[in-house]
């Protein structure tokens, strides 16, 4: 046993100091008495000249000399050498990718790192420090540097598995970049370690900034045995554009053979299921593709659903939806035009509905998703998407009188409205001249007016045309049926089931109905979100879990448009869960739970002296009262 600080013994001179107040004699007050024949002993003490007294032993002060002793030898900071870990300053990162969802360890591998971090934390050397990472796609910080256990503790509890992939090297550039931690007891600053808490199923860290690092390779999972589903498409019937055909491959990852079964529920209806048998895993890759026809007409939302008893549930569920868009709802506004009916009735573009311009009031026309007015313009415009044709001179599209036979000098071939359209041949023989508005943008160009403008203003769309098709001879060219296939698609409202692909965390554009007035989303765990619309684009991102979401566009406490759209979890990766030995970017394979490098440290034992001290100081308290 050592000293830290052996001055701390000079304070030893207070036991002498303590025994001297013991001989010396006590001061006594004098009062004048009638007798001093009862205190003859104390008229002796009083006569003696010495202002010492005889020692005597008490157990006050054999108690009072063991507490001093105590205090001296605490504050000498005695210690003894004992083998221990170092002060560093420790950067744990867990990994949060969706092979920690994997079963092999209880209840998962990703609880069971938690467990082992804050098992690392406990046993961290006294003075060290600790910074918390959870990897995922970006690094996240969940506990800066700190000494606080508890808040490193917390910190770990209050970690989230997801369901992508991760980016470890990314996590470990983070770690990197925080340098070393605070001062040492030797005044050094402390090492920085970096705790890789993970199952190792990505193989290898990208990145050179790990190589320097002292990295502990903390790793959980023992088994690879998974069989998953780790693609899911649809496509129309090359036969048959109304008739969709599923895709779906399973692949079977570990060592024995595979027997289940594939089931199909197609709109929450089952609707069909194969038997799968897949071989053991081995060089070549043990999986099957199967094709789904007999779908129902009109289905929507597909899921494909694999039984067995696997470690990694996540990827025996995959998600898509058929792109059977919805028809628009298109309002034409016309006293008869047999040139706009024609080619409304040839495209597929949606279901059209026909009415004069004066029972226009008496239509609903918020109901409808693109309104086409011909040869009319109201004075309030609805909330749809509008084309105007051959507009009579109203308020909302001032006009400057006409111009005769205009002649079109250019047009914006690359705009989407204009794209494979050839205007050459075009003649017109009159055509209002408008005033466009600022946010409005001419598309063809005469030499005295616009001939076509496009725009968008609140997330409305609106066409304009400002002559009279039957003066014209555009619709006996052939550009005419590509233009207005154009022009409605473009005052369409776009649909989710466009969106393909998406994964965990991915954002979804939400495309609001103008006549919408909240959007609620519902997802897979049953919660639902509503969202306010104002008429544009909604960017949503809460979609963490896989399944099948719906989107449900509201107006007047009615539901305008039921759309849904899928968040897949299925990776031919992620779905490899078996551990593997992580090695760095140059090849140095990082070894996994290893036993910690101890080194001397000086445990000082000061704290023990504390209850014995105590204890004293209550015997003496005791003592002093019980004579009194």
């Amino acid at each position: 046993m050592n000293l830290l600080a052996p001055l701390g013994l000079a304070l030893g001179v207070l036991i002498p100091i303590l025994i001297l107040f013991y001989l010396l004699k006590v001061r006594r007050t004098e009062y004048e008495v009638s007798s001093t024949y009862l205190w003859q002993d104390l008229l002796r003490d009083l006569a003696a000249h010495e202002p010492w007294q005889k020692f005597h032993w008490s157990v006050l002060l054999a108690l009072q000399l063991l507490l001093v002793a105590a205090l001296v030898f605490a504050v000498a900071r005695p210690f003894y050498v004992a083998q221990a870990e170092e002060v560093v300053h420790a950067v744990l990162v867990l990994d949060g990718g969706a092979s920690m969802q994997a079963t092999d360890a209880e209840p998962s591998r990703f609880e069971a790192a938690k467990r082992t971090a804050k098992e690392t934390v406990r046993n961290l050397a006294e003075g060290s420090m600790g910074t918390v990472i959870l990897a995922a796609a970006q690094p996240q910080v969940l506990a800066p540097s700190t000494a606080d256990r508890g808040v490193l503790e917390r910190a770990i509890d209050g970690a989230q598995v997801t369901f992508g992939a991760t980016d470890v090297g990314q996590a470990l550039a983070l770690a990197s970049s925080l340098g070393p931690g605070s001062a040492a007891a030797d005044g050094a600053r402390a090492r920085l370690r970096v705790f890789l808490f993970t199952d190792g199923a990505f193989g290898a860290i990208s990145g050179s900034e790990a190589e320097g690092l002292d990295v502990r390779l903390m790793q959980v999972g023992t088994s690879g045995q998974n069989q998953g589903i780790t693609a899911l498409a649809a496509r129309a019937d090359p036969l048959n554009v109304n008739q969709y055909q599923v895709f779906a491959r399973v692949r079977n990852y570990g060592d024995a053979e595979y027997r289940g079964t594939l089931a199909l529920t197609v709109d929450g209806t089952l609707t069909e299921s194969r038997e799968v048998v897949l071989p053991a895993d081995g060089a070549e890759p043990a999986s099957a593709e199967y094709v789904f026809s007999d779908l129902p007409v009109g289905a929507r939302a597909v899921e494909a659903r694999l039984n067995g008893a696997d470690i990694y549930p996540v990827d025996n569920s995959a998600y898509t939806i058929l792109n059977v868009g919805r028809r628009s709802e298109i309002l034409l506004v016309s006293n008869g035009n047999v040139f706009l009916e024609k080619v409304l009735s040839l495209l597929p573009a949606g279901e059209v509905s026909r009415v004069q311009p004066r029972r226009y009031l008496a239509v609903d026309v918020d109901q409808y998703d693109v309104v086409i007015f011909d040869g009319y313009v109201p004075e309030v415009l609805p909330r749809g998407n509008i084309l105007v044709v051959n507009p009579q001179e109203s308020t909302v599209f001032p006009a400057e009188g006409e111009v005769r036979t205009p002649a079109v000098r250019g047009w914006e071939r690359d705009d989407p409205l204009l794209r494979f359209v050839d205007l050459r041949d075009v003649a017109i023989a009159r055509a209002f001249r408008l005033t466009p508005p600022g946010w409005m943008r001419p598309l063809i160009q005469s030499d005295a007016a616009p001939l076509m403008l496009a725009g968008e203003r609140n997330g409305q769309r609106v066409v304009v045309m400002p002559f009279d098709l039957r003066q014209t001879n555009l619709p006996l060219l052939a550009a005419y049926p590509i233009l207005m296939s154009n022009i409605l698609g473009y005052l369409e409202p776009p649909t989710q089931a466009t969106q393909r692909d998406l994964r965990p965390g991915d954002a979804v554009t939400l495309a609001p109905l103008a006549q919408a007035e909240e959007i609620l989303v519902r997802q897979p765990g049953g919660q639902s979100q509503t969202l306010a619309s104002e008429g544009r684009p909604i960017q949503f991102t809460s979609t963490l879990l896989p399944g099948l979401y719906t989107v449900f566009q509201r107006a007047a406490g009615q539901t305008l448009l039921e759309e849904p759209f899928a968040i897949n979890a299925s990776d031919e990766r992620e779905s490899d869960v078996r551990p593997r030995p992580v090695a760095l970017g140059s090849g140095r394979t990082l070894e996994a739970n290893a036993a910690p490098d101890l080194v001397p440290v000086n445990r000082e034992i000061w704290m023990w002296l504390v209850p014995p001290a105590l204890a004293l100081l209550l015997i003496e308290w005791y003592w002093f009262h019980r004579k009194s």
